[in-house]
């Protein structure tokens, strides 16, 4: 149809001619299947946006709750006392620090480093210490893989036992597994 036929009945069902333009100029030239498909992208697209504003409702309200069972019973504190003793920080991170990380998702989150190239005997104790060490203490900054117990492997910590690539792409692991205990 061309545009120039329009305003009159645009003006017929109610449009105001600048909501018809818009719409001409969005859509000339679309098929029945085009838009159709694009009716379902934009279905699809408000679906999710209702699915993540409920996880993060979830997410909040989960996070509440293992504080207040955290610090309703005393155990630990109150939430000042564990402030004033850990620091701020989330409760993620906080929760990580206490129990470690799982060695299992540790092992898992460095699999690719594990299986995609053959280890010397340095690297492969290099990288027990590490998941062991993520395991205990749950949080790892880079910098302490200059720091003993990595050191006791090599003086000189990762950036002699690994070449720089996979020095690279295990620090880059290791932000990621911190990053995720402090969105947790």
């Amino acid at each position: 149809m061309k545009a120039a036929g329009m305003p009159k009945s645009s003006r017929e069902l109610g449009i105001s001619m600048v909501a018809f333009y818009k719409w001409h100029q969005r859509y000339d030239g679309m098929n029945v299947k085009e838009l159709k498909r694009l009716k379902e992208l934009g279905d699809e697209n408000a679906q999710l946006k209702r699915i993540y504003a409920n996880l993060s409702l979830l997410h909040e309200a989960f996070k509440d709750a293992v504080e207040k069972k955290l610090f309703k019973q005393g155990a630990i504190g109150t939430k000042e006392e564990s402030t004033k003793a850990f620091g701020e920080q989330p409760l993620g991170k906080f929760i990580r620090k206490i129990l470690g990380l799982d060695i299992n998702a540790a092992k898992l989150a460095f699999g690719e480093i594990l299986s995609q190239q053959t280890l010397n005997s340095q690297q492969i104790r290099f990288m027990d210490t590490l998941i062991n060490f993520f395991s205990v203490k749950g949080i790892i900054e880079a910098e302490m893989l200059f720091n003993p117990p990595f050191t006791d492997i090599n003086t000189n910590g990762i950036i002699r036992v690994f070449d720089s690539e996979t020095a690279t792409k295990i620090i880059s692991l290791i932000d990621q597994i911190n990053h995720n205990a402090e969105v947790a």
